[in-house]
């Protein structure tokens, strides 16, 4: 008998451990999620169009699970003085 509470004790403490292991992770992904997807989505927008736009939103909805993003009040800005420079290049 005394076997038998010694492993239900052990697995009482792993599963206390992996449960604040699991906690401990999805706070920390809840803190950085916005912040990240924010700066990678502002400096993809640059990139790719050469700082010709720019980006700008009200609010950033994420569900990771389901695959869904919304973002409210979209602005995709131009750079008139970039747009200038890169016709002059040409």
């Amino acid at each position: 008998m005394a076997g038998i509470t010694k492993n239900k004790k052990i697995l009482l403490i792993i599963s206390v451990i992996i449960v604040v292991v699991i906690a401990t992770a999805m706070v920390f992904w809840n803190s950085i999620k916005y912040p990240l997807i924010r700066k990678e989505a502002n400096d993809q927008v640059f990139a790719k169009s050469k700082g010709l736009y720019r980006m700008k939103y009200e609010k950033l909805d994420l569900d990771e699970v389901a695959g869904f993003l919304r973002v409210t009040n979209l602005h995709i800005i131009p750079d008139t003085a970039m747009f200038a420079q890169q016709i002059e290049e040409k």
